[in-house]
């Protein structure tokens, strides 16, 4: 039998009273027990001896059996090394049956040195916190989290996360490679398609939501705060990121648990992420989204077709037309072509970039035709002694391929 250092201490104190060295009031004082509880350990270590300090419910039938700990410190090792209790606790019992409560999971780590003890941080200002909207719609709070979502097994990436103000659930997540105007519209048609349209959309300051161009006092409109108006949603802007604290935090789950289950199902790309957040964000929703306080849906029906649909959630720039009916967009040379002639001469045209990457040009609500424009290619300059190994080259391009414009119009200069 394994004696510690509190029965020692025990034993000795209890010897003396029997000595008559200490009264019972003494050590009671000592031990820290009451002087009933002096007694009965008095009457039992006489009885079976230092056993009798022992406690009566060590090694009992609630004690776990030490192969159950060996293995599942030996799972958490091998497969769930920076998991935490909570969910090492519940893949332990979802993917290996093992019923274990966190607790008893967080005491294992800690005892195996798996579980790093942090201190709890102190807010170095406190903010108070806002009373969730009553309604599901009412306000979709969205924000992009870059990170290494794939642990090295794809390039880092951003998801742009959309969770509803009134139950915390996440209604639209969306991988992408950067956080841009046609991806949180791309993320926005989803979320109109799935769900319908929502009061009002709650970010950021960041460009993309609100310009900081003044121009005589006014400050102009970004694409999305545009979009979002013609379609009649409100755009509000967050002066802190406290004041999103939903999302926010929202986005610290995701790093983790969503981290960590893909990884377990083996996804390394966007294309594998996004198919695998659908039934995820139901399965997250179903274990955490919270009841509304009203139960009323505020989302609305998207009045326009889905032509029209694709026209608003669009990047518009205006350009003007040449003589010749040339504009130029995103380094590019463009002619229109259209039966209207002169009357297009120097009009102001609408040039929309859609979320699937279509350009559509459109003058008066009416759609354009248009052809690009080849760049004029620039002189070949050589030096005499290049200039035979460079007139070989294009002797040999002219018979493997087929005359081109270009091929035709390009001047070297030797």
């Amino acid at each position: 039998m394994n004696f510690g250092v509190l029965e020692m201490d025990r034993w000795a104190v209890l010897e003396r009273v029997r000595s008559g060295g200490l009264r019972q009031s003494e050590a009671a004082e000592r031990l820290g027990l009451s002087v009933r509880q002096v007694r009965r350990l008095l009457v039992r270590t006489a009885l079976v001896g230092m056993e009798g300090l022992l406690s009566r419910s060590r090694g009992g039938n609630r004690a776990m059996d030490p192969a159950l700990k060996d293995h599942v410190l030996s799972l958490i090792t091998t497969q769930y090394h920076d998991f935490g209790p909570t969910l090492a606790a519940e893949k332990l019992f979802s993917l290996h049956n093992i019923k274990i409560s966190r607790e008893t999971v967080r005491l294992w780590m800690k005892q195996a040195g798996l579980r790093a003890v942090r201190p709890r941080r102190v807010a170095a200002k406190v903010h108070q916190s806002r009373q969730p909207r009553p309604c599901f719609g009412e306000l979709i709070q969205i924000d992009g989290s870059y990170h290494d979502w794939f642990e090295g097994r794809s390039d880092p990436c951003c998801l742009l996360v959309f969770i509803d103000d009134a139950t915390s659930a996440i209604v639209f997540a969306l991988f992408c490679e950067h956080e841009t105007t046609l991806n949180y519209m791309a993320a926005v048609r989803a979320h109109l398609r799935q769900n319908g349209r929502p009061l009002a959309y709650y970010s950021d300051r960041h460009s993309i939501f609100l310009t900081t161009r003044n121009v005589d006092g006014y400050y102009e409109k970004t694409q999305f705060s545009r979009a979002m108006e013609a379609l009649g949603i409100e755009t509000v802007c967050a002066h802190s990121p406290q004041a999103k604290g939903r999302v926010e935090r929202a986005n610290k789950t995701l790093q983790d648990r969503l981290i960590k289950d893909m990884r377990l199902a083996k996804i390394d790309t966007q294309e594998a992420g996004n198919a695998f957040l659908q039934s995820w964000i139901i399965e997250h929703n179903q274990r955490f989204a919270k009841i509304p306080a009203d139960p009323h849906n505020a989302h609305r029906p998207v009045v326009v077709d889905d032509q029209a649909l694709e026209m608003i959630l669009s990047i518009r720039e205006t350009r003007k037309l040449s003589k010749n009916l040339e504009f130029s967009y995103n380094n590019q040379m463009y002619q229109i072509q259209n039966s209207q002639g002169r009357r297009l001469q120097h009009a102001s045209i609408t040039v929309c970039q859609t979320i699937d990457g279509d350009m559509i040009v459109s003058y008066k609500n009416q759609r354009l035709g248009y052809k690009i424009v080849p760049k004029k290619s620039t002189p070949m300059i050589a030096s005499r002694k290049e200039a035979h190994l460079l007139l070989n080259q294009i002797t040999t391009t002219n018979r493997s391929e087929e005359h081109t414009p270009e091929l035709q119009s390009r001047q070297y200069l030797v």
